[in-house]
């Protein structure tokens, strides 16, 4: 024990009976319980909170968990004393409450174990001395019990092991289980607390506790033994008091809830009383209409017998009548079958009619089922047509969409040839800044090539004219400006070979004379320039509604092609 409880005791002398006293007011004393529950165990949780404390087991082992008070007030004290312990609960030969097993998963399920073996193959679960703490809490009057306690479980209690025995004053009260407990108390100290059905805390291992030994050999009479006792006994009174609190309230509130239950019972019966009460209300009114109403009837009974008598009499007259009646109706019959024999013979004229119009039907509906089947033969032919139309429409549909797919792959190359032209163009022009110096010698041929490439401009802008009016064709079908696109790749690879012609002529001639510089320069900006038009033709056509409107088109074909 390291800590004390007054001022006064540590500044003042103390005696041997008060340091067994002073550790019993460290703040452990006065835990409440986590778990209560009705057990004859609550009045020593106390005594096991300061047991726990002063011997601090490394292993607690409870035999019969009971409702579980003192193995999870054990529980509690290793968890709040930090204790690198384990604890294990043997319920023997019955099943675990679902109320204990949760309480014990929820909060002490790192270190604590419950099992339901039979004591003789739970003892088979634990090391010989590897027990510091044994609760024994079963009845061991029972068949082979004691047997099982003394020889399986005796030798698992470590060198300072404790036996504590639940019960010394009801289970060890007489018989060979007395003489089992009178054996041990001879020969090891032990603490007994008499509140309840008694605890004896049995010192049986060589290794005790200085504390314990001291309290073992504090017999009754001796100063402080009251004290000790007292203290024990006014905290496990708490306990107690507390959990019969707790079942007062809890039978407080179940007879708040049954008298609740009462009002409303009693309310819904005053108002099914008031609605019976009604309801005979009701009754007896109608039972009072109902009286009126059979004496009004009684009276119109009687003279209904009377109007009866009056009755028969005009009955009489009335029978004389109808026999009158009756010789008037038989003459009426036979002028009716007269009649009726009339209209038959009227009918059976008619009747030969309708069999006319029969026939007359029967024709028309032969000439509707020939017409019927004729249309459906000019269907079938009509169906026939439209499939081979169809069918020729697609196979000219797919005609256009490989001769777009062509035309496009086409295109590409053309762009490609077009970029390795302009490359070509771009050394020419390096070509032409070297020889900057050569063509000021050549000023004066210059006016008559400036004169020749103004005929070549007139002439490139009729050509241009041309090609607008091309294009302007060519946006009517799509089929014409494909093939003029082909007819304008064509000149462009011939403008292209003769500018590879040109380049190999005037290298040439500038090799023979640097007059003709000027004429090659003037070859090369008349062909860049017919190039630059080529290319915005190009990107017109590409820009047109045609080409958009066949965008979706090529999409499709190079969408296939990967």
């Amino acid at each position: 024990m390291t800590r004390e409880v007054s001022h006064s005791a540590l500044s003042q002398p103390r005696s041997p009976t008060l340091e067994i006293v002073t550790p019993l007011s460290t703040r452990m004393l006065f835990w409440r319980a986590r778990y209560l529950d009705d057990s004859a165990f609550l009045c020593h949780v106390p005594f096991l909170f300061w047991l726990i404390e002063t011997s601090r087991p490394k292993q607690f082992v409870e035999l019969g968990l009971g409702t579980g008070v003192s193995y999870f007030a054990a529980c509690q004290a290793i968890d709040k004393l930090d204790l690198d312990a384990r604890c294990h609960g043997i319920s023997p030969g019955s099943a675990l409450p679902e109320p204990v097993e949760r309480y014990n998963a929820q909060n002490y399920g790192d270190f604590s174990r419950l099992h339901t073996d039979d004591l003789t193959h739970a003892a088979q679960r634990f090391d010989d001395g590897s027990i510091d703490l044994l609760l024994v809490d079963v009845d061991l009057g029972e068949a082979g019990a004691l047997d099982c306690l003394s020889h399986d479980w005796m030798r698992k209690l470590s060198p300072r092991g404790i036996l504590l025995l639940h019960g010394t004053n009801t289970r060890f009260a007489d018989g060979y289980v007395r003489k089992f407990l009178s054996r041990l108390l001879g020969s090891c100290p032990a603490i007994t607390m008499e509140d309840g059905e008694g605890l004896t805390a049995v010192l049986y291992g060589e290794d005790r506790n200085e504390r314990l030994v001291k309290l073992a050999d504090l017999g009754f009479g001796m100063t402080g033994y009251s004290e000790v006792h007292h203290v024990f006994g006014r905290l496990g009174a708490a306990h107690r008091f507390e959990w019969a609190s707790r079942v007062a309230d809890s039978k407080a509130a179940e007879a708040k809830k049954r008298i609740a239950a009462a009002e409303k019972a009693l309310q819904a019966t005053e108002e099914r009383r008031e609605t019976v009460q009604n309801k005979l209300d009701t009754l007896n009114k109608a039972y009072d209409s109902r009286n009126a109403q059979i004496a009004t009837l009684q009276a119109r009974f009687f003279d209904l017998q009377v109007t009866e008598e009056q009755d028969e009499t005009e009955a009489e007259v009335l029978r004389r009548k109808l026999a009158e009646v009756r010789t008037q109706y038989a003459e009426a019959v036979a002028a009716r079958d007269a009649v009726l024999a009339e209209k038959q013979e009227r009918v059976e004229g008619q009747a030969e009619e309708l069999e006319r119009l029969d026939a007359q039907k029967a024709d028309r509906f032969d000439e509707i089922a020939t017409l019927t089947r004729m249309l459906e033969a000019k269907e079938q032919e009509r169906a026939a047509a439209l499939g081979a139309a169809k069918k020729a429409r697609e196979e000219e549909i797919a005609k256009r969409d490989r001769m777009i797919a062509r035309l496009t792959a086409e295109q590409a190359e053309h762009v490609k040839t077009i970029a390795a032209r302009d490359k070509e163009l771009a050394a020419a022009k390096k070509a032409q800044e070297a020889e900057a110096a050569q063509r000021e010698k050549l000023s004066g041929s210059l006016t008559a090539e400036r004169a020749q490439h103004a005929r070549a401009l007139a002439s490139r802008d009729a050509a241009l004219a041309e090609r607008q009016e091309a294009v302007a064709g060519l946006e009517a079908r799509l089929a014409e400006r494909f093939d003029e696109i082909a007819a304008l790749t064509r000149l462009l690879e011939d403008r292209d070979r003769a500018l590879a012609a040109a380049s190999e002529t005037r290298e040439m001639e500038a090799a023979a004379q640097n007059g003709s510089l000027l004429a090659y320069e003037e070859d090369i900006r008349r062909l860049q320039q017919e190039l630059e038009e080529v290319q915005a033709h190009r990107d017109a056509l590409l820009n047109s509604t045609s080409w958009k409107l066949t965008r979706p088109a090529r999409s499709v074909l190079n969408a296939m092609r990967r």
